[in-house]
């Protein structure tokens, strides 16, 4: 239910000023006027038609005021929320007079509470003329300095050094200063009096610029007002660049202009993209370097070419060279050691490798020795590097180099060279640090090959002292067995030399013949055994010293396997049987006669030696598509175990031949027979069973390349 509201009865507001005149008014909540009392129509020369159904800021009491109708405006809109406002203000009437006016704006609710109503009262009264004066100096001051302080903004707005654009609520241009027309490049008398969105706004930002201009002027609400953004800007040449913008709105008589502070940010962009790639490249320079500083460098070869590979990679290089510094005789030359190619992942071949003598090459030499790197980057140019233009840079296109020394105990003793193919390019801070980096890789890769060359010469030098301590350690052990079989075995047949003599000398005259024939052929059985001995000794000096000769000729090996055991059945084999089959034999064979003497011999007497009398010993020979097969087995004595690592040793006799005459150096003699033949010899043996020896001898033809006597 709405409250009735009596206009002519209400009492005027104030009580300040001499009535000039009276208003009370009822306003809908959105300022229209619905009634007005008369009295408010005394000072003007107008009727009610002219405020009735007008919004009331538009009324007759304040005239053409703009400021003074924004201020009436934006009071009702406050009170139609709910606000009690009270306003005293001066306005000049019709007459040119200064009137103050007191107005009171009070919400009227209806049942419910909302604001129905507005009632406007108001009271006015002329001041007197010394006031009216002063106001009007007053205000002509306040125009002046109002004035003199827009020519100032003025001037600041021109000066500023980012652009200053403002446009009203239909997006048309309404102020653009110099800096305005430098950054985009179009003038301010062409630009005035345009819609903004067809000049510096992207075409695919300009519908929603437009529909943004719209949103705000119906409700008041904008995304990018109030704030700095980032955006994209057309040039006056149609050309994108980024821009930073900063908008506000501001009321004025017409409703809203918008102005906006712009500023061209390609540099800030250009530099932030750069620093952001600078960072980028030092990570990635980091992980590169870490990634090489952990891997093994034991082998050598393989990490200078990773890392030369990894840097050309980095870098984008098209070769990559490590050069070592050698000294000659009238000169110091840099010799390649790995020159890597990117474009085919490979290295040059070392027969391509090449040199460079220091002596041609005096400016680059002084600049690497001292130890600082070579930046270069046009190389047919730079002093340091020109040097090498005509006959290598030319050549292969190399038009930019990064060479970095290599220092190792206190002098430069390699450099590593990064090469650029192409466009010259100007070579960075972070890369030559990079290059440094690398080149103190290669130092540490040098270091560690050297320490493991020398821990590899100190192996070596201890193998070879061990290797010497068991060499005299064996030959102590051999003069020990030397002695012990020499004090031994000579001392039999020379006892029995002596005591055969003594017997002859004695009693020589009474002695039969037989028995003298018997003593004198004691005396000979015992030289030839001490000749034997001899002859084995000198045998196994020849083969040590290396002059034991291997003289094969084409041989009947039958026909010499029987002669030889011919001599054996009326010598040491006597009192055993020697059997002997062969078979495979159509055509002589190259052996050496006198060295497979020494191996047959030598392993038939063994089986006699330790067999018992009247056992069989036994020769076998046989030939196959390989060679040349000679089996011996006895019944004898066996060999224990624990000798057999040592049979073909010289002096080395099984512990189980007891007083069994030998020397020792029967096997050790087949053995080396045998490896002069390039052939081989195995056995089995059984303890109390006997022994079978297996020699495995290779063919050999007259044209045979591996035949020594060929």
């Amino acid at each position: 239910m709405h409250k009735r509201i009596e206009l002519e009865n209400q009492p005027a507001p104030g009580g300040f000023f001499e009535a000039g005149f009276v208003l009370t008014a009822v306003l809908r909540p959105n300022g229209v006027v619905a009634e007005v009392n008369r009295a408010a129509f005394e000072s003007v020369s107008v009727g009610r038609g002219a405020a009735v159904g007008k919004p009331f800021w538009q009324g007759p009491w304040w005239y053409d005021d703009p400021a003074k109708q924004q201020e009436i405006r934006e009071a009702i809109a406050r009170t139609a929320a709910g606000e009690t406002i009270r306003l005293i203000t001066t306005v000049r009437s019709a007459g040119n007079h200064w009137l103050q006016v007191d107005l009171s704006l009070r919400p009227v609710r209806d049942d419910t509470g909302r604001v129905d109503w507005i009632l406007a009262e108001a009271a006015g009264g002329y001041d007197s003329r010394a006031a009216q004066d002063e106001l009007y100096r007053l205000n002509r001051e306040l125009e002046e300095r109002i004035a003199e302080r827009t020519e100032l903004m003025r001037l600041m707005i021109e000066s500023s050094a980012e652009a200053v654009v403002t446009i009203d609520r239909h997006g048309i241009i309404k102020e653009w200063n110099g800096a305005a027309e430098r950054i985009f490049g179009w003038p301010r008398d062409q630009m005035i009096g345009g819609r903004l969105s067809e000049f510096i706004i992207p075409h695919r930002y300009r519908e929603a610029h437009e529909a943004g201009l719209k949103r705000f002027l119906a409700t008041g609400q904008g995304t990018v007002l109030n704030r700095t953004i980032e955006l994209s800007a057309l040039n006056s040449a149609g050309e994108e660049f980024p821009i930073e913008l900063s908008v506000w709105p501001v009321r004025c008589a017409e409703g809203y202009r918008f102005s906006a502070f712009l500023r061209d940010i390609t540099e800030r962009k250009r530099a932030m993209q750069g620093a952001a790639e600078t960072a980028e490249r030092a990570l990635r320079f980091r992980t590169v370097l870490f990634e090489l500083a952990r891997m093994d460098k034991t082998d050598y070869k393989g990490s200078l070419l990773r890392i030369l590979r990894t840097a050309a990679y980095t870098l984008g290089l098209g070769r990559m060279v490590f050069g070592r510094f050698e000294e000659r005789e009238d000169d110091v030359a840099l010799r390649p050691e790995i020159i890597y190619r990117a474009e085919s992942d490979d290295t040059v071949p070392e027969s391509e490798l090449g040199g460079f003598g220091m002596s041609g090459y005096p400016q680059y030499y002084a600049a690497i020795i001292s130890n600082r790197p070579v930046v270069a980057n046009d190389a047919w140019t730079d002093p340091a590097t020109v040097e090498f233009r005509d006959h290598y840079l030319a050549p292969l296109g190399i038009t930019s180099m990064l060479d970095v020394p290599v220092w190792l105990d206190g002098r430069v003793v390699a450099v590593v060279c990064h090469e650029h193919m192409g466009t010259a390019r100007t070579w960075t801070a972070e890369e030559v640090g990079f290059a440094l980096s690398i080149g103190n890789l290669v130092a540490l890769t040098l270091e560690a090959a050297n320490r493991t060359q020398a821990e590899a010469d100190l192996r070596q030098a201890e193998a070879e002292v061990r290797k010497a301590l068991a060499r005299e350690q064996e030959l102590n052990e051999l003069k020990s067995r030397f002695v012990s079989m020499t004090s031994h075995e000579f001392r039999t047949p020379l006892t029995a030399i002596l005591s055969s003599t003594e017997l002859l000398e004695a009693y020589g005259e009474r002695l039969a013949s037989d028995k003298k024939a018997e003593l004198l052929g004691m005396i000979k059985t015992a030289v030839k055994n001490m000749t034997r001995m001899l002859e084995e000794v000198l045998f196994i000096g020849k083969s040590d010293t290396g002059h034991l000769q291997f003289n094969p000729q084409p041989t009947d090996v039958d026909d010499f396997c029987e002669q030889l055991l011919k001599e054996v059945r009326t010598g040491v084999g006597r009192e055993h049987d020697i059997e002997f089959t062969a078979t495979g034999h159509p055509a002589p064979a190259l052996v050496d006669t006198h060295l497979l003497r020494q191996i047959i011999l030598n392993l038939i007497s063994n089986g006699v030696k330790f067999s018992p009398k009247g056992s069989t010993v036994s020769l076998v020979c046989t030939r196959d598509a390989a060679g040349l097969v000679f089996e011996v087995a006895d019944r004898g004595v066996g060999i224990p175990p624990e000798d057999r690592a040592n049979l073909f040793n010289t002096f080395h006799r099984a512990r189980n031949v007891n007083n069994i005459q030998g020397t020792g150096l029967g096997l050790a003699i087949v053995k080396k027979c045998i490896e002069l033949h390039g052939g081989d010899i195995t056995y089995t043996s059984e303890l109390g069973k006997g022994t079978r020896f297996l020699v495995r001898i290779p063919l050999r033809g007259e044209h045979d390349e591996n035949n020594p006597c060929g």
